[in-house]
C-alpha cells in the first residue's frame, strides 16, 4: 500500500456521541482521495471506539491509556500518520464545506512555502463566524478572504509532515491551551508560513464532555500565554504582554486564580530558561508583515 496524501488527526475524550457524527462527515470527505485516519482514544477505557466497517474509513486507533491532553496526543497521532498533509480537527468540530482536503492540497501545492493551513471555524449550526477561533488578533479582518497569518487554532488546521517533522511536534508543556500559538512560532523561526483559508469550515459545537471548568480554563490562558511568550519572544513582549493579560483573568477568574498561574509559571521559567529560542530578525520581519499583534 502506498503513501496516502492525507492523514487526518482526531483525538477523543468523553465525546462518544459526537464522535459517530464525525466518522459519517470524514467518510464523506475522505471519498476518493487517498487518506487513512488517525483516531487517539484518550479515554482511560478499553472500550473500542474506531468507526464502523460501513463507513469505510481507513483507520488506526492509538489508544494510550489515558488522557495525554492536546499537545501530546496530537504528537502521538502524528507520530503514526503516513500522509505527506496532517489534517487535525477536533471530535467536535466538522468539515463543512465542499471537497476541504481537495482544498487543502490545491493551497499547499499553490504555496510552496506554506507550511500550515488554518480553517475558517464557525459556531455550531448558526453559521457564524466564530471570532474567538479567527486566527489573527485583528478581529476585523475580512473572514472570507485568505490571507497569511502567524498563528492557528487547533479546532481544524493542516500542516505539511515535513513542517511537523521539522519543528518537532508540540510542545507537551501544554496540557490543553495555546499549544498551538508556540508550534506557530517555531514553524515561523523556520522558514515556513501560515496561511489562512476560509474555503475549508468547520462547524465548532463545543461539546460539553470533557471540558475544563471556568477558573481552571482561564488560569491556563494566562499560564500557557506566558510559557508561548516566554519561549519564542523578545523580552518587551514577554513582559509587556503580562499587563493585559494579567487584567483579562483577574477580572473574569478574581486574585486567586491570577495568584496560582503566576507562582506556577514563575517555577516553570526557573527550570526552562534552556527552552527559550527568541524568534529571529527575519521571523520578527515576517510577523510585523502579516499585522501580528504581541502583546495580545
Amino acid at each position: 500500500m502506498g503513501r496516502p496524501d492525507f492523514s487526518i488527526v482526531v483525538l477523543t475524550h468523553r465525546r462518544d456521541d459526537v464522535l459517530q457524527r464525525q466518522f459519517e462527515v470524514l467518510a464523506a470527505a475522505t471519498a476518493g482521495r487517498a487518506s487513512e485516519l488517525i483516531l487517539v482514544d484518550n479515554n482511560p477505557d478499553d472500550r473500542d471506539r474506531a468507526p464502523p466497517a460501513r463507513l469505510g474509513l481507513a483507520c488506526r486507533v492509538v489508544k494510550p491509556g489515558c488522557n495525554l491532553g492536546v499537545a501530546a496526543g496530537r504528537n502521538r497521532g502524528a507520530a503514526v500518520a503516513r500522509g505527506r498533509w496532517l489534517v487535525f480537527v477536533d471530535d467536535d468540530a466538522l468539515f463543512a464545506s465542499p471537497d476541504p482536503l481537495g482544498v487543502v492540497e490545491a493551497t499547499f501545492r499553490q504555496h510552496e512555502g506554506t507550511g500550515i493551513l488554518a480553517f475558517r471555524s464557525l459556531v455550531g449550526d448558526s453559521g457564524r463566524i466564530d471570532r474567538s477561533e479567527f486566527p489573527h488578533t485583528d478581529k476585523r479582518r475580512d473572514p472570507l478572504v485568505p490571507f497569511d497569518t502567524f498563528r492557528f487554532i487547533g479546532v481544524g488546521f493542516a500542516v505539511r509532515a515535513e513542517v511537523f517533522d521539522t519543528v518537532g511536534g508540540f510542545c507537551e508543556d501544554f496540557f490543553y491551551g495555546m499549544e498551538e500559538f508556540d508550534f506557530a512560532y517555531r514553524a515561523i523561526r523556520a522558514g515556513f508560513r501560515i496561511r489562512y483559508e476560509p474555503r475549508i469550515v468547520v462547524r465548532h459545537y463545543r461539546h460539553r464532555a470533557g471540558r475544563i471548568a471556568p477558573g481552571e480554563r482561564y488560569y491556563r490562558y494566562w499560564l500557557n500565554k506566558m510559557k508561548v511568550n516566554y519561549r519564542n519572544l523578545p523580552a518587551r513582549y514577554v513582559w509587556g504582554a503580562a499587563l493585559p493579560w494579567s487584567a483579562y483573568v483577574l477580572v473574569r477568574a478574581g486574585p486567586l486564580v491570577l495568584g496560582r498561574a503566576v507562582r506556577d509559571f514563575l517555577r516553570w521559567r526557573r527550570a526552562a530558561a534552556e527552552q527559550r529560542q527568541v524568534l529571529d530578525g527575519r521571523a520578527l520581519a515576517y510577523l510585523r508583515q502579516v499585522g501580528a499583534n504581541l502583546y495580545r
